[in-house]
């Protein structure tokens, strides 16, 4: 396979090996690079990687409770984060490691981290280009 155009429509038929320098960087900005996502088998899927960082990033500022609002699993690559939830809960994951979110939650990572994340067809999106308005505002 040769890049992201040929998932441009949800597939669930046919297999598909995905490689994160197939799809071009949609996001980057304070400490994050962000791939384009590729929606897949009714999924959404994206690659991404982040810069140690402790709070909330700014670039969840507006969207409910300033956390993300898609549901996610994320599957860390390599470092380590803090997962922290509207309703108080946290939980740890490292490399290696499988991590369910729920909507309502924003990321600490304790190390520089590379993960993939999965999440319903169209969730993420609306997380990324409520992202992409504040990077452009500056």
């Amino acid at each position: 396979m040769s890049g992201h155009d040929e998932l441009a429509e949800p597939r669930s038929a046919s297999p598909h090996v995905l490689r994160p320098d197939d799809f071009p960087v949609a996001l980057s900005s304070d400490g994050a690079e962000i791939r384009e996502p590729v929606d897949i088998g009714g999924m959404t899927v994206h690659f991404g990687q982040h810069k140690k960082q402790f709070g909330r990033s700014p670039l969840m500022k507006g969207l409910p409770n300033d956390m993300c609002s898609s549901t996610h699993w994320t599957y860390l690559i390599r470092g380590k984060a803090i997962l922290r939830t509207a309703a108080g809960e946290s939980a740890t994951v490292s490399a290696g490691e499988l991590l369910y979110s729920p909507p309502g939650h924003y990321m600490e990572f304790v190390e520089d981290v590379e993960f993939v994340e999965i999440s319903p067809l169209g969730e993420f999106r609306k997380v990324l280009e409520h992202m992409r308005r504040k990077v452009d505002e500056g």
